[in-house]
């Protein structure tokens, strides 16, 4: 109830919590009603039905622009949600989905669901191993549909040199000239 009534509240973030399934709901429950334009649920241990409600929620954030959802276990299902309530919600220009066991189904959720999602700048799936060669055709994919994007952080994925040839080729479609952290320097720095 607090949070429902305290509209000035711009940011709010929850680390490294065992949440029961009651608290997801009151914080699912409380965010359309809140003026959020950050929201971190980073390393929240809770059921599928509380990602469930929560991400359904979300799409009532008409100012989120930051979403943080990192060192959480999220499967297709849950990307799937996701990238409905990004949708309808349309305003996320920021997106982190770093440690989040990601594998190359998700990816490809992710990539057809955001697809044409307008307002994503930047996203984030580092250090999600499970993402293998596979899922380097669905972000090639994703970069030819999206034009908004200008940085994607995928340090710690389980690349090859060769899938980063792809991402590279993926980058020059977008029509904003992508920036993204594969500059040499970088690519060096990962694959040495």
């Amino acid at each position: 109830v607090a949070l429902q009534s305290n509209k000035r509240i711009r940011s709010l973030t929850f680390r490294s919590c065992e949440w029961e399934e009651h608290n997801a709901d009151i914080v699912a429950s409380a965010l359309p009603f809140m003026s959020l334009s950050v929201l971190g649920l980073v390393d929240i241990n809770i059921s599928s039905d509380g990602w469930t409600y929560l991400i359904q929620n979300i799409r009532q954030c008409k100012k989120l622009i930051l979403l943080d959802l990192s060192q959480n276990q999220l499967d297709p299902i849950n990307i799937i949600l996701l990238t409905k309530s990004l949708t309808i919600q349309n305003t996320i220009s920021n997106l982190s989905l770093s440690s989040c066991d990601l594998d190359d189904r998700c990816m490809q959720e992710l990539a057809k669901g955001l697809r044409k999602y307008p307002t994503l700048t930047r996203l984030d799936i580092s250090k999600n191993t499970l993402i293998s060669d596979e899922g380097i055709v669905y972000l090639k994919d994703l970069l030819k549909f999206s034009n908004s994007i200008t940085e994607i952080n995928v340090l710690g994925c389980g690349f090859s040199k060769h899938s980063i040839a792809f991402i590279e080729s993926g980058l020059r479609y977008n029509n904003s000239f992508l920036k993204s952290f594969f500059s040499e320097c970088t690519s060096q720095t990962i694959f040495g």
